[in-house]
């Protein structure tokens, strides 16, 4: 009997070294920075539509405003490329994002959501999704994926916000579950 509360107590002891290496190896990395302005952000300026007033033809250029006040613009499909500086070498470097909206077209109110590519060079990449809304003053995302490469396990979570006419500002945080 006390042989086997031995080996029970020793198994328990190593049970509880064994979690607590584990818990050492995923560490909780926060960040923080800005989106870095490109020269030309919009490789695809994707598939426009113009909702409701007869559904009007949108005007044929990359940047907004595509359809009349009154109507409700649809974008689907619409690939906008960045960089993105942080606090974290793990979460700096170039980003693609592969965009829809729905918004209104006199105020730019309303809903966005997608998917999105960071690749970190040398490291990996985070690949995920995102979804907002936005105003004519702010937009606000919120981003959620997983590691490749380097960070092959790793989970990752943001948020990002946009001012009109300012970079945008981002912080987020990522479970590292090896030191990529």
């Amino acid at each position: 009997m006390e042989l086997k509360r031995v080996v029970v107590a020793g198994a328990a002891a190593l049970l509880m070294l064994a979690e607590a290496g584990f818990a050492q190896q995923r560490k909780v990395v926060e960040f923080s920075g800005s989106g870095v302005p490109q020269p030309n952000p919009i490789p695809v300026r994707g598939l426009v539509k113009c909702v409701g007033a007869n559904n009007p033809a949108p005007a044929d250029q990359d940047m907004p405003p595509w359809c009349p006040a009154g109507t409700q613009t649809t974008m689907m499909g619409r690939i906008v490329v960045g960089k993105w500086a942080t606090s974290d070498p793990n979460t700096t470097g170039d980003i693609r994002w592969y965009i829809n909206f729905s918004v209104d077209s006199a105020t730019f109110n309303g809903s966005w959501w997608g998917s999105f590519i960071l690749d970190v060079p040398g490291k990996g990449t985070w690949e995920g999704w995102f979804w907002g809304e936005s105003t004519a003053a702010l937009s606000t995302y919120r981003l959620i994926g997983i590691g490749h490469g380097g960070f092959d396990q790793s989970t990752f979570m943001a948020e990002m916000m946009q001012e009109t006419g300012k970079p945008s500002t981002l912080a987020g945080r990522y479970l590292q579950s090896k030191n990529p």
